[in-house]
């Protein structure tokens, strides 16, 4: 088993020099080889920390190239598991004769001079496994070098096991590169092109318990890295997010390490399929996540899952379709019912079921993570303004659909984007965004709800004209009450709809859940 274990350094530290590979002029043969790694003093190659030594395990492998396009694969025998010197013995093949080139592991190797970086790596009870290095040589002794540097990250918090953290960049993490070496003697990748990616995820094979503090290693190519999004998954499901802002970076050199500590008060793990932005809903402060679609049900099967995007809508509900034989999905729901698609009007007060009690598929897969909100909770929303959002709310179109953005509290407009809020006689064409656009705006926090109309007691009205979102407030006059928008001036949310619409308990209307702030340890 291969391993990394290094010491603890502040955030972003880096520290650490490397050797240069030095090359025999002695002839060899493919037969056997010793291999060595290179000396370091802040990463451990992909080993066991020993002092500052580096060390190969037994059943490590390596690929050899070697002349006239033979190749062979061998395997460490090192008899201990703190060798910083291993005999390598064919297993597979065989290189046959120098010039030498050699990698580690084995299976990232593609020819003599081109790698293939997984985009999944694995790391067993907090190390990493199979750090990449390269070799050449004119005789059978491999004094290899490390092809990439390490992010370390130094996790704290209690109650939480993590069992997996992604990493998306706008330059390429895995995929095809190609090898050489610059003017000192140093190997450096170069990605290829096409074939490159650019999230890379480094999985658990155990979830590791952070309470008392967990290091964890990826190996990632030379760069600096700006605007770097970090996704932290627990094992129940539920996700953190950070993000390098756009303008910063974080420096990943060949060779050495960058640290990034993360404690109690810097994480907000929500459940899977939560949009990054934070919305104030009431005095107290109470700060919410949306979900990042509205929410769908297909009875076949008894699943809920979220809209894939946050502008996408079905409107069917379940009075207009077969339930013991429908396939589809239904995103409209009457008030209050869960997941009782026979009933046809909203229960009572005592009676409501929020959606959120159930498990949703794209949601963290646990009941009780989500919720629906308050009258007052859509209220606050709408006519507060919120952290920096001043009037947080406008009409707009997002990939063909007409709907409402609704700004979280702390937003930064991207750059060469622009946003107008609700004023008098602006319609729906006052903000619109190609795909590309929203992307930003939705990374920046902002929250989208399609105008998908609602069901009377017979048929769809309004669609791509208004938008109604349920709360879970009944009135005691039993009207149940919804967010509202449409593109009259004069009806937007908040309005008097309670005499308006008397027996909202027999509407079908759409759902968008929540899910609570996580508060700091």
């Amino acid at each position: 088993m291969k391993r990394i274990v290094v010491s603890f350094l502040s955030l972003l530290t880096i520290a650490g020099i490397v050797s240069s590979c030095q090359k025999d002029q002695h002839a060899g043969n493919g037969s056997k080889f010793t291999a060595t790694m290179e000396a370091c003093t802040s990463i451990y190659g992909k080993t066991v920390l020993d002092g500052s030594m580096l060390n190969w395990v037994d059943g490590d492998q390596i690929k050899v190239f070697g002349s006239r396009n033979a190749e062979g694969v061998y395997a460490a025998v090192t008899g201990t598991d703190d060798a910083t010197t291993a005999t390598f013995e064919n297993v597979q093949g065989d290189a046959g004769s120098p010039v030498f080139h050699a990698i580690h592991p084995a299976s990232v190797a593609v020819n003599a001079t081109s790698v293939t970086l997984p985009a999944e790596q694995v790391s067993v009870n907090g190390s990493l496994t199979d750090f990449p290095m390269y070799a050449t040589s004119e005789n059978n002794s491999l004094q290899f070098q490390n092809l990439c540097g390490i992010l370390k990250f130094h996790l704290t918090k209690s109650d939480v096991s993590i069992s997996s953290i992604s990493v998306t960049t706008t330059d390429a993490t895995n995929g095809n590169f190609t090898v050489s070496y610059d003017t000192e003697n140093k190997p450096v990748l170069t990605s290829t092109g096409s074939a490159t990616k650019y999230t890379t995820t480094l999985t658990c094979t155990t979830p590791q318990d952070i309470t008392n503090g967990v290091d964890f290693y990826m190996y990632l190519p030379q760069g600096n890295y700006y605007g770097m999004k970090i996704v932290f998954t627990t094992s129940t499901g539920m996700t953190c997010t950070k993000t390098v802002s756009a303008e910063n970076h974080i420096d990943i050199v060949r060779s050495q390490y960058s640290t990034l500590t993360l404690t109690g008060t810097n994480f907000d793990f929500v459940p899977s399929g939560a949009l990054s932005g934070l919305f104030t809903i009431n005095n107290n402060g109470a700060k919410v996540h949306f979900a990042k679609g509205n929410l769908q049900y297909q009875p076949s099967t008894d699943t809920w899952r979220f809209a894939e995007h946050q502008y996408d809508y079905i409107a069917q509900r379940n009075q207009s379709v077969d339930l013991a034989t429908y396939t589809g999905w239904l995103d409209m729901f009457i008030w209050g019912t869960g997941n009782d698609m026979s009933a046809t009007t909203g229960t009572s007060s005592a009676g409501f079921t929020d959606w959120g009690t159930y498990p949703i598929s794209n949601g963290g897969e646990t009941g009780g993570l989500w919720r629906t909100l308050t009258y007052n909770e859509w209220h606050y929303l709408f006519v507060n303004n919120r952290g920096n959002t001043g009037f947080p709310f406008g009409r707009g179109i997002v990939n063909g659909i007409k709907g409402v953005i609704l700004l979280p509290d702390s937003f930064v407009k991207p750059d060469g984007i622009a946003f107008t809020a609700l004023r008098i006689n602006e319609d729906w064409n006052t903000n619109v965004y190609t795909l590309e656009e929203w992307t930003a705006m939705e990374e920046a926090g902002a929250v989208f709800l399609p105008a998908a109309g609602y069901y009377n007691a017979t048929n769809i009205v309004q669609e791509q004209m208004m938008g109604c979102y349920w709360s879970k407030t009944r009135t005691t006059s039993g009207i149940a009450e919804f967010a509202f928008f449409s593109g009259n001036d004069g009806f937007f949310f908040p309005f008097d709809w309670k005499r308006k619409y008397p027996s909202t308990l027999k509407f079908s209307c759409s759902v968008r859940l929540v899910c609570n702030q996580q508060l700091a340890e």
